[in-house]
C-alpha cells in the first residue's frame, strides 16, 4: 500500500510571523510607490541626498525609426507606443529637445518640464531632398513618363528626388507615346486655382499701391481654411491659426502652466505672454464669452497663434495633410511646413525649394507646379 504524504498546516507562530511580515513590506512599498508614481525620485548624484520631482514628455511622431535627444544626450530607455514615445525621469526645467533620423530634417524644440506633469510635444520630420512624382502629359508603354524638353542635360525638378523612372526627349512626336490621364485632371485643379489667385494678387497690388501714396490701408483676410475646429486665416499679411472648439479639449500647444509675465516668457518666449495677454483683453471688451481666455489658477490659453512666415510673403497656405497641427505656407523661396505649436519656436521645414511655383492640395496630395512642369511632393521616405 503506498502511504501518501501528509502536509501539516504551518504553526500559528509561524503563520503570525508571515502576516506581519508581509504587512511591513505593504506599509513600507505603498508610500514607496505612492512617491514614485507621482513624480517623486531620489537623487543620488552629488553631495546632497535629496528628493525631487521630475516630469515626463510624450512627443508624438510619424517616423519609423526616430532618434530621440535630451540635452544633447540620447535617449534609449524609452517606452515606444504606436505612434508616440514617452521619455520619463527628467529633471524640473527648460529641456532642449531634439529628433533625427537618416536622411530626414531635425526637429528641435526647447520645452520646459514641470514635476508631476507629461508635457507633450508632436515632432515632424520631413526629408532632406525633396521627393517628387512627376506627372507628364505623355508616357511609355511600360508606363516610364516622359519629359519632353529642349534640351536633354536640363531636367525639371532638378532640387529633388524623382520617385519613379522617367526619360527625356527632345522630341515632340507622341504617336508612340500614351496620353496620361492624371495629367490631364492634375493640370485642371491649377486651373481651377486661377481665378482667386488673380483676385488676391489684385487686393495685394491695391494695397501696397495705397501705402506708396501715403494712404491708410486696412486688409481683410483673403483666404479662410477651417479644418477640425481650427481655421487659418490671413490679415494683415500674416497667417493666424485660431481654435474654435470648446475650451476643454484645445490642443496643448495653446496653453501654459504659469502666467507671470517673466516666467512665462523666459520658458515659453515673450510672444507667448503677448498672446496671452492679447487673449485676455479681447475677451474682456467682446460681449462674445472666450472661454479659454479665462485664467484658473496657474492655466491660461490662448485663442490663437501667428504662424511663421520667415519675413517673407505668404503666397498660399493650407493645412498638412491629415494634420491641424501643422500649415502648409508658400513663400517667396518655396513650400514649407510650419508647426503651429511656438512654445519657444516654431519649427519650419522646407518641403519643396523654387520660386514662383505654384501649388494645390487635392485629397491629401500635395501637387506643385514648377514652371509648367508637374508633380506630387511628397513628405516621408517611405512614399
Amino acid at each position: 500500500m503506498i502511504s501518501r504524504p501528509t502536509v501539516e498546516p504551518l504553526p500559528r507562530s509561524h503563520r503570525r510571523h508571515i502576516f506581519w511580515l508581509c504587512l511591513a513590506i505593504f506599509c513600507v512599498a505603498l508610500p514607496a510607490l505612492w512617491f514614485y508614481t507621482t513624480g517623486y525620485r531620489f537623487e543620488w548624484n552629488g553631495k546632497d541626498h535629496t528628493i525631487v520631482g521630475v516630469g515626463g514628455l510624450y512627443i508624438s511622431t510619424d517616423m519609423p525609426s526616430p532618434h530621440f535627444f535630451v540635452d544633447e544626450a540620447e535617449v534609449t530607455n524609452f517606452r515606444l507606443f504606436r505612434k508616440a514615445s514617452y521619455i520619463q525621469n527628467l529633471i524640473e526645467g527648460k529641456h532642449s529637445v531634439h529628433v533625427q533620423g537618416d536622411g530626414v530634417q531635425t526637429w528641435a524644440k526647447d520645452l520646459p518640464i514641470n514635476s508631476y506633469i507629461v508635457t507633450e510635444a508632436f515632432s515632424f520630420n520631413l526629408p532632406v531632398v525633396p521627393r517628387v512624382r512627376p506627372i507628364t502629359p505623355y508616357t511609355t508603354a511600360t508606363g516610364t513618363v516622359v519629359f519632353q524638353v529642349l534640351n536633354t542635360s536640363s531636367l525639371p525638378f532638378r532640387n529633388a528626388t524623382m520617385t519613379v523612372p522617367f526619360t527625356a526627349t527632345t522630341s515632340k512626336a507622341t504617336t508612340t507615346l500614351i496620353a496620361d490621364t492624371e495629367y490631364t485632371f492634375v493640370k485642371s485643379l491649377f486651373a481651377s486655382t486661377t481665378a482667386s489667385t488673380s483676385l488676391a494678387q489684385k487686393i495685394v497690388k491695391t494695397v501696397e499701391q495705397g501705402l506708396r501714396n501715403g494712404e491708410v490701408a486696412t486688409t481683410s483676410a483673403t483666404t479662410t481654411k477651417e479644418w477640425r475646429n481650427v481655421r487659418l486665416y490671413e490679415g494683415d499679411g500674416e497667417v493666424y491659426a485660431t481654435w474654435l472648439g470648446s475650451a476643454d479639449k484645445i490642443p496643448y500647444y495653446y496653453c501654459v502652466d504659469t502666467v507671470h509675465a517673466t516666467t512665462t516668457a523666459s520658458e515659453y518666449g515673450t510672444h507667448v505672454y503677448e498672446g496671452l495677454i492679447d487673449t485676455a483683453m479681447r475677451a474682456a471688451s467682446t460681449t462674445r464669452p472666450l472661454a479659454i481666455a479665462s485664467i484658473e489658477g496657474q492655466h491660461a490659453c490662448r485663442d490663437r497663434i501667428r504662424v511663421d512666415r520667415k519675413w517673407q510673403q505668404v503666397h498660399w497656405f493650407d493645412f498638412y495633410p491629415n494634420s491641424t497641427d501643422l500649415a502648409l505656407m508658400l513663400l517667396d523661396d518655396g513650400l514649407y511646413v510650419v508647426e503651429i505649436d511656438d512654445r519657444a519656436w516654431q519649427n519650419t521645414q522646407m518641403l519643396y525649394p523654387g520660386s514662383d511655383l505654384k501649388v494645390v492640395l487635392d485629397g491629401g496630395r500635395i501637387y506643385v507646379n514648377d514652371h509648367g512642369y508637374y508633380g506630387e511632393v511628397f513628405t516621408s521616405l517611405t512614399q
